[in-house]
């Protein structure tokens, strides 16, 4: 049994765990269709803010699943481009991954080695900020925490105002700045905000800009206006941005159901039953249908819609399918339009009427 390195470490979302380690990897999941985040990379020497980190070398190795879990298992090593990010495309998602800071080409040494798990959302930017204390011979992880909403942004149905989570914005010396990058480093979009809340917990923005960009995963920088002109960074968010979509929600339902009668109407036994039935999405007239029952969450039936829609040659060659978290992302593989709806139906409408999911779609044209 040996001990990893006690250290601080907050990623963009979700609370840390440490633990101590032993030498048996668990055992992979096989590999599916989805999955994907965004590694981020920063030092801060002595409090006085995060600065981008190019050029370090990341390894990240897969714990275990979280519900509606996708993609890869398979241990991953990245470098972070030259504003500080990597896009690992497949890695299984929401899923928990031990990270360690291997190297880096600029930042000090004493960053070498840290390693930490946490919970990783799907599509999410997971923010590796080194901070470096004068006289301390170590180096910790902490946090810089951005989510911007809606997320995903459908172009189909484009919101008219947008909101940005996290902490320490200000309006001070003017209106925050978002900026948006693609995952090659290239700045794309930007749009400063139209409010910011008293505590400075969230910010309005009168609408994704990114709206007009190409479908795919965006990195949103978010920076506070400086005193005497300029901004300084905050933090780094991640957004999804897809042609349609279709949002499941819902929960599995259950109830009792009397399976042993005596006279007069009593029941001597009762077994629990649980909602059975079929979720479908309907893209340009084609139906791509699967069923749900007892262990069908919106994850699982987000990936299997999308797995479906994929697999169903009379449509797979105009629309390409992604499940991202509880949405079926639909994008059009060659920019035409198509007709797009959701539909569930219960198989025991006596006790289940309504069903235990129902699909929205974002929009009946994509």
């Amino acid at each position: 049994m040996r001990c990893v390195k006690l250290l601080l470490f907050l990623l963009l979302v979700g609370a840390v765990v440490f633990s101590c380690d032993d030498d048996t990897s668990p055992t992979l999941p096989p590999a599916t269709p989805g999955g994907g985040f965004i590694v981020a990379t920063y030092t801060n020497v002595d409090n006085e803010g995060p600065i981008a980190e190019t050029a370090v070398a990341v390894a990240g190795n897969w714990q275990e699943d979280l519900p509606g879990a996708a993609g890869d298992a398979t241990p991953f090593n990245v470098t972070t481009n030259s504003l500080g990010l990597a896009a690992v495309q497949s890695a299984r998602a929401p899923a928990e991954w031990t990270f360690t800071w291997i190297s880096s080409e600029y930042a000090p040494a004493e960053c070498n080695g840290v390693t930490a798990t946490n919970d990783i959302p799907l599509n999410s930017t997971q923010a590796f900020t080194c901070l470096i204390l004068t006289g301390s011979e170590s180096a910790s992880i902490v946090p810089s925490s951005f989510s911007l909403s809606p997320n995903p942004v459908y172009i189909s149905s484009a919101p008219s105002s947008g909101t940005v989570f996290g902490s320490g914005i200000s309006s001070t010396y003017g209106m925050p700045l978002v900026q948006y990058y693609t995952l090659d480093g290239t700045l794309v979009a930007q749009e400063n905000a139209t409010s910011v809340s008293s505590d400075g917990t969230s910010m309005q923005i009168s609408g994704f800009s990114i709206t007009q960009l190409p479908v795919g995963t965006y990195a949103a920088f978010v920076s506070n206006a400086a005193s005497g002109g300029g901004y300084t960074y905050l933090g780094t968010g991640a957004v999804e941005l897809a042609d349609g979509g279709v949002d499941i929600v819902g929960d599995e339902q259950s109830t009792q159901k009397c399976v042993r009668e005596v006279d007069g109407g009593d029941c001597l036994e009762w077994e629990t039953i649980y909602d059975e039935g079929t979720v479908s999405v309907t893209v340009n007239g084609v139906v791509s249908s699967v069923t749900y029952d007892e262990t069908s969450t919106p994850y699982t039936l987000a990936v299997a819609l999308a797995s479906a829609i994929n697999s169903n040659a009379s449509v797979n060659s105009l629309v390409y399918a992604l499940a991202a978290g509880t949405s079926v992302l639909t994008n059009s593989q060659s920019g035409a339009q198509y007709s797009l709806s959701a539909t569930a139906a219960s198989r025991d409408t006596t006790f289940f009427p309504y069903g235990s999911f129902t699909p929205e779609a974002s929009s009946s044209i994509f």
